[in-house]
């Protein structure tokens, strides 16, 4: 169980769309898709504290606290972003299509 129970929000102008993830095996597909420039928020299962991005030219951290993150499409691509805890153990894990 990857990233069991994260909840991501993706918002374009004043809409915005919820969906609650399971990812079994993120090694090949994307699990939410965004737009370059647009945001999304990313929720974890357990409270964050570091977060990787496996390529920081194509998706941005722009502020997390807590469970939540958000981040934002800047260039074309597919990145996985990693959540963990205070002991440095994964809570969760996601991959983001920015197209």
């Amino acid at each position: 169980q990857i990233g069991e129970g994260c909840a991501i929000t993706a918002r374009v102008g004043n809409a915005s769309a919820t969906a609650v993830v399971t990812v079994v095996d993120s090694t090949e597909e994307a699990d939410a898709t965004i737009k370059v420039g647009q945001k999304m928020k990313i929720t974890f299962p357990g409270k964050v504290k570091r977060v990787t991005v496996s390529d920081k030219s194509i998706l941005k951290i722009i502020k997390g606290k807590g469970k939540t993150l958000t981040v934002k499409g800047k260039n074309r691509g597919i990145v996985t972003v990693r959540g963990y805890n205070k002991k440095g153990k994964e809570i969760g894990r996601i991959v983001v299509k920015v197209e």
